[in-house]
């Protein structure tokens, strides 16, 4: 079975949302205020770009195989690794592996997966499907 690996970037939904709602507030802030300071709002509205910009900047590995796509999405706040349809069904969830290289059970095959730390708490994860080797800082 040929199992395909390329990084791409998806949206983080949860981010995304939250800078939808402060674009909302901030734009009904600005309204407001338009005729006084307006500074002040302005730059809640340049900070909630900042969150929409950042919200659609996460990396994940597509691993395709015989008709089947799947995401792995790494989630640095928990230390997880999600493997998940692009439909959001979720497969499975695992912790970053430490010391050792582990193994995911995927529909597209076994994928191997190992984390190299570095300084200030900054971890590269080095996925591995079939002869494809991808990283993601």
């Amino acid at each position: 079975m040929e199992v395909g690996a390329e990084k791409v970037h998806v949206r983080n939904e949860r981010l995304w949302k939250l800078g939808l709602f402060y674009l909302a507030i901030s734009l009904v802030l600005l309204a407001v205020s338009i005729g006084r300071w307006p500074v002040l709002p302005l730059m809640n509205v340049f900070i909630a770009l900042a969150f929409l910009i950042l919200a659609s900047r996460f990396r994940a590995v597509r691993i395709t195989c015989e008709g089947e796509t799947l995401l792995l999405v790494p989630d640095h706040s928990t230390s997880t690794l999600v493997v998940r349809r692009p439909g959001r069904e979720v497969l499975s969830r695992e912790f970053f592996p430490l010391f050792e290289e582990k193994e995911l059970e995927t529909p597209c095959g076994t994928l191997r997966v190992k984390a190299t730390p570095h300084r200030f708490g900054k971890v590269e994860l080095i996925v591995m499907a079939g002869e494809k080797e991808v990283r993601l800082p």
